[in-house]
């Protein structure tokens, strides 16, 4: 088998070396992993996996894997399970039913498939802030707001929470600042709290028998800041933190440390206040380059729509295209129209961006986005002319896919100028459709029109494009478009680029839900939640007596599309039905993933 084919299994070997053997050096178990699945560690791919997969398990976003010194790494969860954790109980927490995992409770998040009194408890988190378990409803009713909660979690994964009393503990207290002073010592970055409670109990393997106080408060007390699960005692930390993680970030988009490296030149000029022309003219060089502007234009926005960081993008974008000249003028004007998007200012945008073609017509970003706003405005003709140039496979390509059907509309006779629209608004076709292009009827668009909101999300940056990536998931987009509400904010960025009868037909798309159906007759299904019958546009992936979950949406003729299909079995009903009703979106894919996907 091929190293790159047993990342399960070395990734299995970590978690049971470390189990059976407690915390060791990182050498040492490295070893051990190697020894236990057979593997040559003189192979350069091997020792490549076996690496990699150590840093995945270590500080990748499901870690399961720390450190309790600077080079010795423990299981986390066979560490912790057992501790008592305290965290007193906000008003939030107690109306909204969650328990936040922050400085006091986030060393449990490396428990999988927490459960409470039987039931399951949910990992979520809040508006891109500190992860939290959510359950059932009125789970946390036995609690007072403001109790002090003692919070334990067994080996296998049994949350127990009781209310407690905890005694001041200063030695605790000195206990934790000697913890993370040996981390901080070795690499003066932030240290990962879950490393600094992990060494405390490696150290002391009953500091938490017993409630203590909580977690946040002894960091606070010993002269330390928690920020996303990270503690650290000098601004300079997080700021050198930052720098690396921008790194980072730079070299995975880019590819490479040199454009990594180009990159951040280019953003430490271009978020100088005080930059010279000179120096924002010799940046704008170095943003030549489609994948170092690419790169820049993200990281400068950030991935959670920061207003302040799009006033200041959109500031900086403003100079570049006064001081670009021609030959610069690409890179300035694309970066501006950008920003004049984020801005909900799509109008202003587009001339930016035919003035950045003007610059350069071979400015690949440029013309790719100049499809987009064609496909937007119903030109599958100009789209696709514009994405073909782009693509190698574009018969394989989404938005290829669903403009090609309209494409070839534009060579067909046209009406006379004082002859009725073809479009059948009752108006002379002077006056209506006349030098905008020619349209099918609106049914025929529908699904066209869904490929819009989808691409939308892939390409306009930010929150939108952080949580949906270029993923071809339907249902993971399609939840994003409803349970977190993104149709409103495509159509209020959107809109003013489509057909007058798209926005509104997307308009009515904003609350319809997701729901069961039965399959009547392929082309006719019953609403199990309302007992309502509709007629799909297109017959149903499924035989007659199947149940299919779908959002059912109207295509503006009497019918409807079926958005992100999948046939469930009738023993499951109920059960989706009611996740359905929750709108809770993580839930909701893993339950798909679980139940659907993963049935034989």
């Amino acid at each position: 088998m091929e190293p790159l084919d047993q990342v399960t299994e070395i990734a299995a070997a970590y978690t049971a070396v470390l189990q059976e053997r407690g915390p060791l050096p990182a050498d040492e178990v490295k070893a051990a992993v190697v020894e236990r699945v057979g593997l040559d560690m003189a192979d350069p791919a091997v020792e490549a996996v076996v690496e990699s997969t150590y840093d995945v398990l270590l500080t990748g976003e499901s870690a399961t894997l720390a450190l309790v010194a600077p080079d010795v790494v423990a299981h986390l969860e066979t560490l912790v399970a057992g501790s008592v954790l305290t965290h007193r109980l906000s008003e939030a927490e107690h109306a909204e039913g969650y328990l936040l995992l922050d400085a006091d409770l986030g060393a449990f998040l490396c428990f999988d498939a927490p459960t409470h009194e039987d039931e399951p408890l949910f990992v979520d988190d809040l508006d891109d802030g500190p992860m939290s378990w959510g359950g059932m409803e009125g789970w946390l009713d036995a609690f007072r707001p403001g109790a002090l909660l003692a919070v334990s979690v067994a080996a296998d994964s049994q949350v127990t929470i009781v209310e407690a009393e905890a005694p001041e503990a200063p030695d605790l207290a000195a206990h934790l600042r000697e913890v993370y002073d040996s981390f901080a010592e070795d690499a003066p970055v932030p240290v990962p709290l879950d490393y600094v409670v992990a060494g405390m109990v490696h150290r002391e393997p009953d500091v938490f028998a017993a409630p203590r106080p909580p977690l946040g408060e002894l960091v606070t007390a010993v002269g330390l800041e928690w920020r996303d699960g990270f503690v650290a005692h000098t601004e300079e930390m997080w700021q050198l933190a930052e720098q690396l993680y921008m790194m980072s970030r730079l070299a995975d988009g880019t590819g490479s440390e040199e454009a990594a490296d180009t990159a951040f030149e280019a953003i430490t000029v271009l978020t100088d206040p005080a930059a010279e022309p000179a120096d924002l003219r010799a940046t704008l060089t170095l943003l030549t380059d489609p994948i170092v502007l690419l790169a820049v234009t993200e990281e400068m926005l950030g991935g959670k729509d920061d207003p302040g960081r799009l006033a200041q993008f959109t500031a900086v974008t403003a100079r570049l295209v006064e001081l670009a000249g021609d030959r610069r003028a690409a890179a300035a004007n694309w970066m501006a129209a950008v920003a004049a998007e984020r801005e909900g200012r799509v109008l202003d945008a587009e001339p930016l961006l035919r003035a950045a073609e003007r610059a350069d017509n071979t400015d690949l970003l440029v013309t790719d986005r100049l499809g987009w706003y064609a496909s937007d405005r119903g030109d599958a003709a100009e789209a696709l002319r514009r994405w073909t140039v782009l693509l190698d496979e574009p018969e394989h390509d989404p938005d290829v896919q669903a403009v090609l059907p309209h494409a070839n509309l534009a060579a067909a006779p046209q009406p006379g100028r004082n002859e009725p629209c073809w479009c059948g608004s009752g108006r002379k076709f002077k006056q209506c459709h006349a030098g905008k292009p020619v349209l099918r009827p609106l049914p025929e668009r529908a699904a066209w029109l869904y490929r819009k909101a989808a691409a939308y999300l892939q390409r306009r940056g930010g929150a939108a494009t952080a949580a949906v990536g270029w993923s071809t998931d339907a249902l993971a987009v399609d939840t994003l478009m409803r349970e977190e509400g993104w149709f409103t904010p495509f159509l209020a960025d959107r809109g003013p680029l489509l057909p007058a009868d798209e926005a509104e037909l997307a308009a009515t798309w904003t609350d319809i839900d997701r729901t069961v159906f039965e399959v009547l007759d392929p082309r006719t299904l019953r609403d199990e939640r309302t007992g309502t019958t509709i007629t799909v546009a297109e017959p149903a992936p499924a035989d007659v007596g199947d149940l299919v979950c779908a959002r059912a949406l109207p295509d503006g003729g009497g019918a409807h599309i079926l958005i992100a299909p999948f046939v469930i079995d009738p023993e499951n009903r109920d059960d989706l039905l009611g996740l359905l009703a929750r709108h809770a979106t993580a839930e909701l894919l893993e339950w798909v993933d679980a139940v659907v996907y993963s049935s034989p």
